[in-house]
């Protein structure tokens, strides 16, 4: 690591060893070292480090405009507010509802689906949804009215008879409030409206509002970029171990991108008031490349102002090298982004852009059209692989990320591989194999079961299935014409119809023979005196079968499918129980014969 950037780095090293160790409990080691963790960010980061002038962070004080989706929560706030926009709507809800004939009393209760489709008046389900519409704050927020209520009315001018007798018109460019007033003149609402107006005028009023902006290649800030106490969160969290979480390595170790935020007057606690940092209310990662400098995507919303800031401040720090335009991706075929660049000679040319990454989520094009200023040798096409490599932040070692979720490798994480999958898990979840093998829980149903008289589990792969068919079936099914002269044939035995018939068990082909091996047929020589029938269903499954006497009447095993009752199944092991299996089973067939008790395992 560059000496000069561990000095910058120094002071916040104890913040970090902590955030990395205080989210991966499973590590069960000494404390993290950071120094050598982070050796691969510096080495990346270096070149940004210098055009940062040495500096790991730079701010600024930036005037913009509040967001959309921040407005539409000041707005909501009064809107909830019994005293302002809440009593304003409740009361235009109730006469509204009244005044057209509605039982309910509240907007919301309105079914417009069902209403639309009894061809009730298109304009007073429009006006209603409208209203509803406007409720939610969106319309308040950007000062327009939605663009399309339930029934698309407002593709074109709309009129609504009011109670004055006058018609109401209203069309896509009339104003939310604009809107409100009149209906509040027509329903006697003036005094209520009056209060939710002065409040809205006020949020509206104090939307530019000034923020510190701030560009970083500071390792915690990658680590946190994710994590905060300004009420969002994204899959890259380390608090909630999101499913990409690994990215954030990968960011950090990028020698492309620059992680940006707004930050919140209130800073975040790491773990405690020990430990504080940046509270990031807005975040947006750029990739900074000698071809272009590109916006991604921001968090929990996008803000173009804010984010074409951004840009020029990147910009700044390489003073000549891109241009002064900005334009924006575009996408117009499936998979393939681009930019119309305007030449020098006002000619255009279509720059096709492709973004990767490897352990990352691939957040770029997931929003509206991405922002980019290109380098003043414009380039042909732009193909950029934006991730850095993945590393365990607690030992320090490169790594394959073993799960996109985690920072730290398997050995760190205290985590098993499965031998089936690939896939990891925590080693309480997982099942060690009677080979040694570890599986994970469903890849263990899938290749073992539990032998039904010993207990053990055994691999379904090295097992042979046997059935016992009462002879009452076999009689059966030679009066139905379904028994051949080299055995059962018919998968019709697979159904339910014998056992209605019968009342009696039925055989129901569960798992497939994997073997037909030497030791299967001289076992069954050996211990039963011929070997058993083998049964072709239609379907190709081969099952093998002995015959026996009806030794009990009615319904008796505890395997059930559906609704019908199964013939108990065997399964023998392979390396060598057979004998013992056969045995207990003439046993327990004896038992029965002698006793008439029914047959469990």
């Amino acid at each position: 690591m560059r000496e000069d950037m561990l000095q910058v780095l120094s002071p916040d090293l104890e913040k970090i060893n902590a955030w990395i160790d205080g989210n991966f409990w499973n590590v069960d080691h000494e404390g993290t070292d950071a120094t050598f963790a982070l050796r691969e960010w510096a080495n990346c980061k270096a070149n940004l480090f210098d055009a940062f002038g040495g500096k790991l962070q730079i701010s600024k004080e930036v005037q913009f405009h509040k967001p959309p989706e921040d407005l539409r929560d000041d707005i909501y706030d009064i809107l909830r507010d019994g005293r302002c926009g809440g009593e304003f709507f409740k009361e235009l809800s109730e006469k509204m509802l009244s005044f057209f004939g509605f039982e309910e009393t509240r907007i919301v209760d309105v079914n417009f689906y069902s209403l639309y489709k009894k061809n009730y008046d298109p304009s007073i389900i429009g006006l209603l949804d409208l209203i509803y519409l406007i409720y939610t704050g969106w319309s308040l927020a950007t000062n327009c009215l939605p663009g399309q209520p339930f029934n698309n009315t407002l593709k074109a001018v709309f009129k609504v008879k009011m109670p004055s007798d006058k018609t109401l018109s209203i069309d896509k460019d009339m104003k939310p409030m604009r809107l409100l007033n009149k209906l509040a003149k027509e329903f006697g609402l003036e005094e209520s409206f009056e209060k939710f107006r002065l409040e809205h005028s006020r949020i509206l009023n104090d939307s530019r509002v000034t923020g510190k902006l701030t560009i970083s290649i500071h390792p915690l800030d990658y680590m946190t970029m994710s994590d905060n106490e300004s009420d969002w969160s994204s899959c890259m969290s380390w608090r909630e171990h999101g499913d990409y979480c690994l990215g954030t390595v990968e960011m950090m170790n990028s020698p492309y991108v620059i992680c940006a935020f707004l930050e919140s007057s209130h800073p975040m606690e790491l773990f405690s008031t020990s430990y504080l940092w940046n509270n990031k209310k807005w975040r947006c990662l750029f990739i900074c490349h000698d071809d272009a400098i590109i916006k991604i995507k921001g968090y929990p919303y996008q803000h173009k102002e804010l984010e074409t800031t951004v840009i020029r401040m990147i910009a700044d720090l390489f003073p000549g090298k891109y241009e002064d335009t900005i334009y924006e991706l575009e996408k117009p075929n499936y998979g393939m982004y681009g930019c119309t660049h305007i030449n020098e000679d006002k000619t255009t040319t279509w720059i096709p852009a492709s973004f990767s990454t490897n352990y990352m989520y691939n957040d770029f094009g997931r929003s509206s059209n991405s922002l980019i200023m290109f380098n003043r040798n414009c380039p042909e096409a732009i193909n950029i692989n934006y991730s850095g490599q993945p590393q365990c932040m607690h030992c320090g070692e490169f790594f394959n990320g073993f799960a996109s979720h985690m920072v730290i490798c398997s050995q760190c994480s205290g985590m098993v591989r499965c031998d089936c999958c690939g896939e990891y898990f925590d080693a309480d979840d997982v099942y060690t194999g009677p080979n040694g093998d570890y599986y994970c829980e469903s890849c263990y149903c899938e290749t073992f079961h539990e032998d039904p008289i010993y207990g053990e589990d055994v691999r379904y792969d090295e097992c042979q299935c046997l059935y016992l068919v009462p002879k009452i079936m076999i009689e059966h099914l030679k009066m139905q014409g379904l028994l051949s002269e080299d055995g059962l044939e018919s998968d019709t035995l697979t159904y339910g119809t014998i056992t209605e018939e019968l009342d009696a068990p039925c055989i129901e082909t569960i798992y497939e023979l994997s073997k037909d091996d030497e030791w299967y047929t001289d076992r069954l020589k050996k211990t039963m005196g011929s070997l058993p029938i083998e049964c072709h269903t239609k379907d190709g499954y081969i099952f093998y079968y002995y015959v026996i006497d009806n030794w009990f009447d009615v319904r008796w095993s505890p395997y059930v499918n559906n609704g019908h009752y199964l013939l108990n199944r065997y399964y023998f092991d392979a390396q060598g129980n057979f004998d013992k299996y056969i045995q207990l089973t003439c046993a327990k067939l004896d038992a029965i014969a002698n006793k008439s008790e029914g047959f469990f395992l």
